[in-house]
């Protein structure tokens, strides 16, 4: 029962997020006629703009799945460890 609801999960992961990320931008699109204003999309960006806002999302998008590799690797290990250990 536990593995099945377990791929369950992962299946609906990129699902989640596709439907999340529509009704983001749905919001964001209402609020622009809303309150009539113009929003950041609008504008054309230079290249110092790209480049950095490509650096920061590296830096935050690395640091992330870092912390997610680590994190589940000490678990993995201490499993291992554990097991090790008790025989």
């Amino acid at each position: 029962m536990s593995e099945e609801f377990i791929w369950v999960i992962i299946y609906l992961v990129p699902i989640s997020v596709v439907v999340w990320t529509l009704g983001m931008w749905a919001t964001h699109e209402d609020y622009k006629k809303e309150h009539n204003i113009k929003g950041w999309s609008d504008k054309e960006m230079n290249a110092k703009q790209i480049i950095l806002t490509s650096i920061v999302s590296t830096i935050v998008g690395t640091t992330g799945w870092l912390g997610g590799v680590y994190y589940g690797s000490v678990n993995m290990l201490d499993s291992i460890y554990d097991n090790v250990c008790r025989k």
